[in-house]
């Protein structure tokens, strides 16, 4: 959280409050949902095959 914090230019106090207020979560629950959701293969769309 110390590298999110500091490349958003905000306090690590602040982001914490973020994750707890806003999206009611934590720091690393969130980060386990984004690294998840990133390893679930991409569905394909036949829509636009031939």
């Amino acid at each position: 959280m110390v590298i999110l914090s500091r490349s958003l230019d905000i306090s690590k106090n602040e982001l914490a409050r973020y994750f707890t207020s806003f999206l009611n979560s934590t720091f690393r629950l969130w980060l386990a949902e984004v690294r998840f959701v990133a390893s679930l293969p991409v569905p394909i769309c036949t829509a636009f095959s031939n």
